[in-house]
């Protein structure tokens, strides 16, 4: 085990000096707000732990040894006999504390100790910052609390920002890929919906009737779409009446809204005075929490090439429908229909390989829509022709062609 004096000529570069302000303005009476406020600079710090020698006590104790095996927190005593993990700001805070006392340390963020802690909560009382400068005692229960709610906040955050990029990359590629990518990224995010909160029904007990009043838009087809948004920037961006209200929906209440609105609103459309895209709703569903996800098996189904082949069966039915909705989509360029083979248990099932400039998932959902009457007991994939795949499709006949 490393200790000070074997580590006391290494620079240990720690930038903490917004949680050291934090830490001087520890207030008496310590208010939620202040206790929030503080776990904000506290979670991403990286912070001095010193180790050594688990407690006799704990040692004692098997279930707590197996929880400490990775490291043995260095523990301090107040004089009420009870039981601390301090942590550092700076080594010059830890010399200060520790005087000429051997003590090893190692840095870590503090967001990484939190399960430790957790661990420790019944041969610990809190933690303790800065002993030497301060007083300030964290409970391991404000740990637990305030801990596990900033670091919420900031994974959603994180999913966010991953949605976010995940649009744009969608506005840059528009192919299927990307689709499948944005509909997941939604459906795993915190998200802003306007609602008229005058005309809704909105309790914090949720086994309670609630009803919204949502925020219509309509596109240049005419088309009901329900706005969201992915930021408070972008909602006040758009929204200027002020009896429309920002209310923020996990996924899972989100997909809940989707599902009871799908009647009345033709589709989504996300950021609109940004990035602007929309969504048909039955398309965000598929990825909603619990769902399977079937375009992104039918996505997988279709990366193999070498388990197609020409239709050894015809339904003419099936092609029938498939010639009918090409008319119907213009922006179909020509579509291709394989068999596919199950390269385990040798079932056969229909392939259509659809080849259009800009790929569109609600084409998908609607050629499904429409040719499910008709494709008999065989299981239908739909995929877009990637630029990769287009040699390999051009060799064959394509059972409908635009006339563009």
């Amino acid at each position: 085990m490393p200790n000070q004096s074997d580590q006391q000529n290494k620079t240990v570069e720690l930038s903490n000096e917004a949680l050291k302000k934090a830490i001087q303005n520890f207030p008496e009476e310590v208010t939620p707000e202040f206790l929030h406020s503080l776990f904000e600079h506290l979670l991403p710090a990286r912070v001095l732990l010193p180790v050594g020698e688990p407690d006799p006590q704990q040692l004692a104790n098997q279930e707590t040894e197996e929880k400490m095996r990775q490291v043995s927190p260095y523990l301090i005593r107040n004089g009420k006999d009870q039981k601390f993990v301090p942590f550092f700001t700076s080594l010059d805070e830890l010399k200060t504390f520790f005087k000429e006392q051997r003590v090893g340390y190692i840095t870590i963020p503090f967001a990484n100790a939190v399960p430790m802690i957790k661990q420790m909560s019944k041969v610990i009382d809190g933690v303790t910052l800065d002993p030497a400068s301060n007083k300030v005692i964290l409970p391991t229960v404000a740990i637990e609390v305030f801990g596990r709610a900033v670091l919420q906040e900031k994974q959603q955050e994180n999913k966010t920002k991953h949605l976010v990029e995940t649009l744009k990359t969608l506005t840059e590629k528009k192919d299927q890929e990307s689709f499948l990518a944005a509909g997941k990224a939604i459906m795993e995010s915190e998200l802003i919906v306007p609602v008229n909160k005058s005309q809704s029904n909105i309790d914090s007990d949720k086994s309670k009737p609630q009803s919204l009043s949502l925020m219509m838009v309509h596109n240049e087809k005419n088309e009901k779409l329900l706005a969201f948004f992915t930021s408070l920037d972008q909602f006040k961006h758009f929204v200027k009446n002020p009896d429309i209200q920002a209310v923020k929906m996990k996924a899972e209440d989100f997909a809940h809204l989707l599902q009871s609105v799908q009647d009345q609103f033709d589709a989504v459309v996300i950021d609109p005075n940004g990035l602007n895209l929309a969504f048909r709703i039955a398309f965000l569903l598929n990825f909603a929490p619990g769902t399977p996800n079937n375009l992104l098996q039918k996505k997988e189904s279709s990366a193999n090439l070498d388990t197609l082949r020409e239709p050894e069966e015809h339904n003419q039915d099936f092609e029938a429908a498939l010639i009918s909705c090409g008319f119907h989509h213009p922006e179909i360029k020509k579509m291709y229909l394989k068999e596919k083979v199950d390269d385990q248990t040798g079932v056969v099932s229909w392939f259509v390989a659809i080849d259009m400039p800009n790929p569109d998932v609600a084409v998908i959902e609607d050629l499904a829509k429409i040719t499910a009457p008709h494709r008999g007991d065989r299981a239908v994939a739909f995929s877009f022709i990637s630029p990769n795949q287009r040699s390999f499709f051009q060799k064959n006949n394509a059972i409908y062609s635009s006339f563009k």
